[in-house]
């Protein structure tokens, strides 16, 4: 991760890059950040009454970036054009993750004789969650709010709250790997969290799994994030990834 550069910042905060996001200490942000991904936990559990899906969370992960004044700057695509074609090197980097997790997870599966287990393959569980959403909410409202937060929300609420708020914030006080581990580290436990809806019988290693592929992914995120400033580039790419990703390891893991 060398060569990289301190992400752009907020209009009030351009003439120190390292300045203290929204006038807050680092640290301060920290706490934020754990306490908003904590907030995930509780919503996901059976019994809370719009459970599995993080409603409040998604909500203060893109109101208190907001309120901070943390927001993209610039036009998307211009930005995304001129960037894109300088990520070689993170680029290089997500594929190998990708394909080195996603054969080695499904040969770990398959040796052991687990591939149909919910227990461990992500994917399985997940239909089992298709399964619980349609007979608690019904089939096409369930379709909507899965969309919705599975598929729109992610791309924009999570780049704001973890790659802009807290990463950005972290990245003024701490060298780029320390910034993006703890950023990333929470990203994978908010990502984890969400199969607790499944308890008592939480899959163990599907959510180990699915924590070790959201915290790498948010590295590569985090790298690109400090490469450019650009949240919109990491936007746009994180919605690639919730498209392509869940086919990719489809095709791989039967």
């Amino acid at each position: 991760m060398a060569n990289v550069r301190r992400p752009a910042v907020p209009d009030a905060q351009a003439a120190d890059p390292t300045a203290p996001v929204g006038g807050l200490h680092p640290l301060t942000v920290l706490c934020i950040g754990v306490l908003v991904t904590a907030v995930a936990l509780p919503e996901s559990w059976q019994g809370w009454p719009y459970a599995p899906f993080p409603v409040f969370h998604a909500c203060l992960a893109i109101v208190i970036p907001l309120w901070l004044g943390v927001r993209p700057t610039g036009r998307p695509w211009p930005e995304i054009r001129a960037h894109l074609p300088k990520q070689g090197r993170p680029f290089a980097a997500a594929i190998a993750f990708i394909g080195g997790f996603i054969l080695l997870y499904s040969l770990a599966m398959a040796v052991l004789g687990k591939t149909r287990d919910p227990a461990w393959n992500l994917l399985a569980t997940y239909g089992k969650f298709a399964d619980l959403y349609a007979a608690r909410y019904g089939s096409w409202i369930a379709l909507i709010i899965v969309y919705v937060f599975l598929g729109l929300w992610p791309m924009f609420g999570e780049e704001l709250f973890y790659r802009g708020l807290l990463h950005g914030s972290l990245l003024g006080r701490y060298s780029l790997p320390i910034a993006s581990v703890v950023t990333s580290t929470l990203f994978g436990l908010r990502h984890s969290a969400q199969l607790v809806y499944l308890l008592p019988a939480y899959p163990y290693v599907a959510g180990a799994a699915y924590f070790v592929w959201a915290f790498g992914v948010s590295m590569i995120w985090c790298w690109v994030h400090a490469r450019t400033g650009s949240l919109y580039l990491c936007m746009a790419t994180h919605g690639v990834n919730i498209v392509l990703a869940p086919l990719a390891i489809a095709l791989v893991i039967r």
